[in-house]
């Protein structure tokens, strides 16, 4: 099972399959799947900006970091 998972995060599997379901959701019911998205966490933020900016805000930083890093070695 540890393999398993190895597999499916060195390929990103989890990533494409939920761009894939939001991708048929959004098609199919635009209301619901709007309705999820602006969702509110108190007064704080919704949904769109904790995927949009912090989520890939940071897996767009990690990779920064990644490739000026491996580049020194």
């Amino acid at each position: 099972m540890k393999k398993f998972w190895q597999w499916t995060e060195e390929y990103s599997i989890p990533l494409i399959a939920g761009i894939l379901v939001a991708l048929v959701w959004a098609n199919v019911s635009y209301q619901s799947y709007a309705s999820f998205l602006h969702y509110q966490f108190g007064n704080l933020f919704d949904i769109h900006f904790a995927v949009n900016d912090i989520f890939f805000g940071a897996l767009k930083t990690s990779g920064i970091f990644f490739f000026a890093f491996s580049c020194h070695n």
